[in-house]
């Protein structure tokens, strides 16, 4: 079981690498990376092997006004499997909508405890 993100028409899973350049597996590995360090302060899992990073087992998750590409690793399932953001923001042919991550400042400042909008 993994994560993967599809077209409407239940299409092949897409490749991260489709929408951004050769700095995609970085950013990938550094949000795996990141996403292993803050799991493990709750669970003892192995380490995934970064040889096994797959740029098609991920989610989109929104942040700050923002939607972006995550890593998603759940090959070991349960509590091992976890989701981190990397700093990749989809496009809106992705998305449907462009980014409001200009207005964050403006939000969050009227806005106390404000996650997201």
């Amino acid at each position: 079981m993994r994560n993967v993100v599809r077209t409407l028409d239940n299409g092949q899973p897409i490749s991260l690498d489709e929408f951004f350049d050769e700095q995609t597996a970085k950013a990938y590995s550094v949000a795996a990376k990141k996403g292993f360090a803050e799991n493990s302060k709750e669970f003892n899992c192995p380490e995934p092997d970064p040889k096994e990073y797959d740029l098609k087992s991920w989610a989109i998750t929104h942040n700050r006004g923002r939607w972006l590409a995550a890593a998603s690793l759940n090959e070991m399932r349960g509590g091992c499997a976890f989701t981190y953001r990397t700093d990749l923001a989809l496009p809106m042919r992705v998305t449907g909508e462009e980014s409001k991550a200009a207005l964050w400042p403006i939000i969050a400042a009227k806005v106390p405890h404000l996650s997201d909008f």
